[in-house]
């Protein structure tokens, strides 16, 4: 790092004056040495300028041409003196030339349009990356960054945007991360200054629900997007609402405002069950509305749990191949398949999909009808776990629930067969719903609502179920 010694250690911002490290023997302070750094990366790139790309000089020898790495460091240097603005103009310059996809160059400029303040620009680039890529979450992340400052979650992002001191999370990174402690530089003088906290702005929060519906639009339009988008594979679509309300919740909650954030955990409830009904066959199911589920409490939760059920049973339901039975029910009847056809054991020949969404049913490598079913509803318990639920209200009403359980446990048993991570026939996927549902047994056996010869009644239950072929 230009701005500590050899050892680590931070280097005055004075001069040879200074009694700071690294200028009491008469070096230069850190100001100084980033200036010397600036002058000797801008002559090398602009010895590498348009009329020399690479080709001769005066001397007939080659130029080197200016490399991406090089570049990043220049703009590093800029940035990490708070000169955003003349990394700007260097990446809308002919050295931007040397970054070699134009996915980066988005990026780069989105991140220099932030530091420089300019967030509507910083928006329309992120929006843009997001055109381009459906499932780039992370650009829509920081596409709410900037639409909506002050509603992210403090674990990094923007500068500026959210007030966390975590460091940034541009996806393209620059060489040497001084750039990254300006920001932090930054948002601890944002901090110390007592900022006030952030306000939701109508026009803005309209403009992202907008952008919502072009880019779905958009996927929709595409065939083969649209058909990820149907089998759950494509994610991010299905969480964009549910990440743009979540910061509109924050911003409503920090301005104390408890009509509009009520009215928003609403909202929000309604567009996890959306997003579930899309991605229950997934693995990630759960873990990527857990963020949302944080915030949702009250009869809104409760009938989000009970939704949750209704919607896996469903889709089960709704499966092509499933019987009459074979949609299964999430409060513990069997999934109604026949172990032993080879339709449901996960054969040969499926095209399943790695995360369980939309993977027809057998095939090495694929994902079983009856485990996909299973995973439906696992993932609706533990959605319903997230939430704090069930609520006992008497011990008989815990024990009611944990027998449901079990009985799900035992309708499928006969799946934990074939678990290891290399088996054939998709030996880890059953393992990952089999680590699932037995997360969901765990803590219910242990509820306090028990009474002691139950718990260990149940607990004898579990065990034989788990030890039994």
């Amino acid at each position: 790092m230009l701005a500590q010694d050899d050892r680590g250690a931070p280097l005055a911002t004075g001069g040879s004056g200074s009694s700071g490290n690294g200028a009491a023997a008469g070096g230069l302070g850190s100001e100084k040495l980033l200036q010397l750094a600036e002058t000797m990366a801008a002559r090398q790139v602009a010895a590498a300028g348009p009329d020399k790309p690479g080709g001769s000089g005066g001397s007939g020898k080659a130029a080197p041409g200016l490399s991406y790495e090089a570049l990043l460091l220049y703009l590093d240097i800029l940035q990490g003196q708070g000169k955003a603005a003349a990394a700007l103009e260097v990446l809308e310059g002919p050295a931007g030339a040397a970054v070699p996809l134009a996915a980066d160059r988005l990026q780069l400029r989105a991140a220099a349009l932030v530091r420089a303040g300019d967030l509507p620009a910083a928006a329309s680039c992120y929006r843009e990356a997001v055109a381009s890529c459906p499932d780039d979450w992370l650009s829509w992340q920081l596409y709410l960054d900037c639409m909506l400052p002050g509603s992210g979650d403090g674990s990094g992002g923007a500068p500026g945007t959210t007030g966390s001191t975590g460091g940034s999370r541009f996806p393209v990174g620059v060489v040497g991360r001084l750039a990254d402690s300006w920001d932090r530089r930054q948002a601890a003088n944002a901090g110390a200054a007592g900022a006030p906290n952030a306000l939701l702005d109508a026009a803005s929060a309209a403009a992202v629900e907008e952008t919502i519906g072009q880019l779905s639009t958009a996927v929709s339009a595409n065939d083969g997007s649209a058909r990820q988008l149907a089998a759950g594979t494509l994610r991010s679509p299905h969480l964009w609402r549910c990440e743009a309300l979540l910061r509109r919740h924050r911003l409503a909650a920090g301005a104390s405002d408890g009509t509009a954030s009520a009215a928003l955990r609403a909202e929000l409830a309604a567009a996890v069950g959306d997003a579930f009904a899309r991605l229950c066959g997934n693995f990630s199911c759960v873990a990527d509305l857990r963020p949302y589920l944080a915030v949702l409490e009250g009869p809104v939760a409760q009938q989000l749990a009970a939704q949750a059920h209704e919607l896996a049973v469903q889709a089960n339901g709704a499966e092509p191949g499933a019987g009459a039975a074979g949609g299964g029910s999430s409060k513990g009847a069997s999934s109604g398949s026949d172990p032993g056809s080879a339709a449901e054991r996960g054969g040969e020949g499926s095209n399943g999909t790695a995360n369980g969404g939309g993977g027809e049913a057998g095939g090495r490598g694929g994902v079983s009808a009856q485990v996909r079913r299973l995973q439906r509803l696992v993932n609706a318990h533990q959605l319903e776990s997230e939430l704090g639920l069930p609520a006992y209200a008497s011990p008989a009403e815990a024990e009611a629930h944990a027998a449901t359980l079990l009985a799900l446990y035992s309708s499928h048993v006969h799946l934990s067969g074939g678990c290891g991570a290399c088996a054939a026939g998709g030996g880890w996927q059953r393992a990952a719903v089999w680590e699932g549902l037995q997360q969901l047994l765990s803590p219910r056996v242990q509820c306090s609502a028990f009474s002691q010869p139950n718990q260990r009644l149940i607990s004898i239950h579990i065990l034989r179920w788990a030890l039994m072929p």
